[in-house]
């Protein structure tokens, strides 16, 4: 009687996780029971957990658990959500374990070092951001949601760039921000792609005309109806965008957008699919080199260490940069309707 109240009680809580419902007074043993299974039904084969770890976000607020089993380990939710699984791989944490560890999202593993938040591979999160784009608030949001719909199951990648050819994006190398106008100066870069390779109904000619190196009126249009364009977030972006597609394209294209969460399930499935690019956030905060900044991913590879990356125009004067997948939070993208 005891074992099939127990099944049953693991039925209903594992039922109320994948219905997204917190679950309540679910006991540490209970929650192990439901994280095996999902894995063990994610990576088809059976797992068994050996070590559980507590994670906190940006708020000291202690919102995952870092899960070790077999041959490699897994981060879900308090609610038992799985938001990443990395099979054959280390922990990343393994070498702090005695510190309070910090997670910000796949590929983001902090820890308290004597008061510094420190990554595992030695980065340092400054005590002052740079707030050209105020990712601030998204940054802390992303910590206290559920960070993608889905599972992230990561393999080891091959370190083979996959995507659109570099040399599309030649043209807009020119396309430089010069006034801290990163957000418009991305999505002009996603509208004039779409516009010289795949539907030249998205921009009207008046704006840019089709398969020019310049970009005509399109980025002090967008600057000019992006709300606040040297401070913007990803739903800004977005509706700056909106304002171009709707002249003549509404009936074809939306822009969509996604200011938390991980980045690179949803910037990979643009970059593959429609409309093969993708404008990606940065965040000084995880390491980025550019600060806070927007670029557009058009490439993307992951090596044989976990490590992702984008390839990028990065609105600097480069049309091929490399940035880490560490870095990003944020994305914006068009759709087809």
């Amino acid at each position: 009687m005891k074992l099939k109240k127990n099944i049953i009680k693991i039925f209903i809580s594992t039922l109320m996780v994948l219905l997204s419902i917190p679950v309540i007074n679910v006991s540490a043993l209970d929650l192990k029971d439901i994280v095996t299974m999902q894995l063990s039904s994610l990576l088809e084969k059976n797992v068994e957990i050996s070590s559980i770890y507590h994670l906190y976000d940006l708020n000291n607020e202690q919102v995952y658990d870092l899960y070790e089993y077999n041959d490699g380990y897994a981060v879900a939710t308090k609610n038992g959500f799985i938001s990443e699984a990395m099979p054959n791989s280390d922990n990343p944490y393994k070498d702090v374990l005695n510190k309070k560890l910090y997670y910000f999202g796949p590929y983001n593993y902090f820890y308290d070092n004597n008061g510094v938040m420190t990554s595992v591979s030695g980065e340092t999160i400054p005590t002052t951001r740079s707030t050209e784009n105020n990712f601030s608030e998204e940054l802390i949001k992303a910590n206290n949601e559920v960070l993608n719909s889905n599972p992230m199951v990561m393999t080891r990648g091959d370190n083979v760039w996959r995507g659109t050819s570099s040399s599309r994006f030649t043209r807009y190398k020119n396309w430089k921000n010069t006034n801290n106008t990163c957000g418009p100066h991305a999505a002009a870069v996603i509208l004039a792609y779409i516009d010289d390779y795949i539907d030249d109904r998205i921009v009207p000619s008046n704006i840019r005309t089709r398969n020019s190196t310049s970009p005509g009126k399109l980025i002090t249009e967008l600057a000019a109806h992006t709300t606040n364009p040297t401070a913007t977030r990803p739903v800004n972006v977005s509706n700056g965008m909106w304002y171009i597609i709707s002249k003549q394209a509404g009936l074809y294209f939306a822009p969509g957008y996604q200011s938390v969460g991980t980045t690179w399930g949803k910037a990979v499935e643009k970059i593959k699919g429609f409309p093969n690019c993708v404008g990606i956030g940065l965040v000084k905060a995880f390491g980025s080199t550019y600060g806070d900044h927007w670029v557009v991913g058009y490439q993307y590879k992951e090596d044989a260490n976990n490590k992702g990356y984008f390839k990028c125009y990065d609105s600097w004067g480069k049309s091929d940069a490399t940035i880490h997948a560490s870095w990003t939070l944020g994305l914006v993208w068009v759709n087809k309707k």
